[in-house]
């Protein structure tokens, strides 16, 4: 299966406490997807392009 480009499959990396990116893995250390997790909800900052992306990244969160 070949990966469209703008497809997001890098894993969480935490930056702070609570605090999650997921890198572009295209341009090192660019975060392309923030994950902030909360005690009853998580907040997305960029879900991505496209549902694929977006089911991606909530299942990350």
């Amino acid at each position: 299966m070949e990966l469209n480009s703008a497809q997001i499959t890098g894993d969480p990396v935490e930056v702070a406490d609570g605090v999650h990116v997921i890198l572009d893995n295209r341009t090192p250390l660019v975060p392309n997807v923030g994950i902030i997790l909360g005690d009853d909800a998580a907040l997305v900052v960029d879900t991505g392009l496209g549902p694929r992306n977006g089911a991606y990244v909530l299942d990350q969160a």
